[in-house]
């Protein structure tokens, strides 16, 4: 049976993610019929995140109720249900949801993905985010402390990027969750683990950030250095930059590079972006360069 509209297998849970409803009735009927598809499908994890649904009006109370007792007829008892919604769309009292649990249905209301899967699956689930020919990339998790650790303390991170004091695995814990993991809450995006189709081999790090200091976002990368000279950069960053237009709909990514990194420097002039001038960041010493598309 193949999957239906705007659903995506994950590993241990499948992931509904709806665009362009603009009428309630049919939202609700796309997301009960969703839930159905996939519990026929054997599914017993899912995330239901409707905040695609940039034009779905507020629904009125009795839509409400009917989204609850709908969605607990068809999984309750049998699927354990994220949902996750803008808090426009979620009425104070969590109507809909309320109503839901009270009728068996497993359930929890969320705003931000991160806490919704790890309600769901636990603080180790894999959130895919794209893919290459040879690459996937994926949210970071706890899992990924011995890879951190690694990564920031090669002597390239260390010339290009500086010391960032993670030097057990419990630092590199509170790397993760301080750094990616909270960027993914607040932004919906961050530095993203790359790793090999073939094999699930962690090369490096690849994504986009948000700094206060810069009117748009930035891409960063970073890869272990025996990987380094294969191309993985390149693929990557192309794939992250057509995703940041595509999918996240940011008209403009810069970058910030230290000048002698001629090999990140390559890799920013392959994905069209030029040299903007001299930038001072909060904390250094030197200035270093801006990139980004040509004016």
């Amino acid at each position: 049976m193949s999957l239906p509209p705007f659903v995506s297998e994950a590993p241990g849970y499948f992931v509904y993610r709806p665009l362009g409803y603009r009428d309630v009735p049919l939202a609700i009927d796309a997301m009960v019929g969703t839930l159905d598809r996939v519990r026929d499908l054997g599914a017993t994890h899912f995330l239901a995140d409707i905040r695609g649904l940039v034009d779905l009006p507020a629904m009125t109370t009795m839509e409400r109720i009917e989204l609850g007792e709908r969605g607990a007829k068809s999984g309750a008892g049998k699927v354990r249900v994220a949902f996750l919604s803008d808090e426009r769309l979620l009425h104070p009292d969590r109507i809909a949801g309320v109503v839901a649990i009270n009728r068996g249905l497993k359930l929890g209301i969320f705003t931000n993905e991160v806490e919704a899967l790890e309600w769901l699956i636990g603080p180790e689930a894999i959130r895919p985010v794209l893919e290459t020919e040879r690459l996937s990339l994926r949210w970071l998790t706890r899992n990924d402390a011995e890879f951190i650790q690694e990564l920031v303390n090669q002597p390239s991170w260390l010339r290009n990027i500086g010391e960032r004091n993670v030097h057990s695995p419990e630092d590199a814990i509170g790397y993760i969750e301080k750094g990616p993991r909270a960027s993914y809450a607040k932004h919906g995006f961050g530095l993203w683990c790359v790793t090999r189709r073939s094999d699930g081999e962690r090369l490096g790090m690849c994504g986009l950030l948000k700094r206060d200091h810069l009117d748009h976002p930035d891409i960063g990368f970073a890869y272990l250095e025996r990987f380094q000279g294969q191309r993985y950069g390149t693929e990557a960053a192309l794939a992250t930059m057509a995703y940041a237009r595509a999918t996240l709909g940011v008209p403009r990514v810069l970058a910030v590079v230290d000048p002698a990194n001629a090999g990140s420097i390559s890799i920013l002039t392959k994905v069209g972006m030029t040299y903007l001038g001299p930038i001072q960041m909060p904390g250094d010493g030197a200035p270093i360069a801006l990139y980004g598309p040509p004016a």
